[in-house]
């Protein structure tokens, strides 16, 4: 849970024009080797996506606003699940979702939903077989 608030002094930080982060974390060197090491590995990933995405069955920037609004809030609310690495999925499509919105893909877009979609329904349905199996639900109804 503290990684959820982690980024907020640092954002205050920023906004505030006053240093109030952590002692340990403003006077924590970052080795250059390991920036080498970092961009090493992520440029090719960053140079195949160059290629394959591209500006292709433009949608209506109104239109789409709001469905990709909405599913990358649910995303969000799919991030704050306690589970050792239960994140990892719904944060690669945010990534997707928001790599096809910003380059206007309409196919990755259309793609990035569906992955959205498949893992909302997925997370629904094993929510639904445990406050059934606890009871929850018919004790609702």
């Amino acid at each position: 849970m503290l990684s959820d608030i982690g980024p907020t002094p640092i954002t205050l930080d920023h906004v505030l024009h006053k240093p109030i982060s952590p002692r340990s974390l403003a006077q924590r060197r970052f080795e250059p080797r390991r920036l080498r090491a970092i961009v090493t590995r992520v440029v090719p990933v960053l140079r195949w996506l160059e290629r394959i995405v591209r500006p292709r069955w433009t949608t209506p920037f109104q239109t789409t606003k709001r469905v990709v609004g909405a599913a990358v809030a649910l995303l969000a609310l799919a991030l704050l699940v306690p589970v050792p690495l239960s994140n990892l999925v719904p944060a690669v499509a945010m990534g997707l979702v928001a790599i096809a919105y910003v380059e206007e893909d309409g196919l990755l877009l259309s793609v990035a939903l569906m992955i959205v979609a498949v893992l909302l329904a997925t997370g629904g349905l094993l929510l639904w077989e445990a406050a059934s199996t606890t009871g929850w639900i018919e004790s609702a109804f």
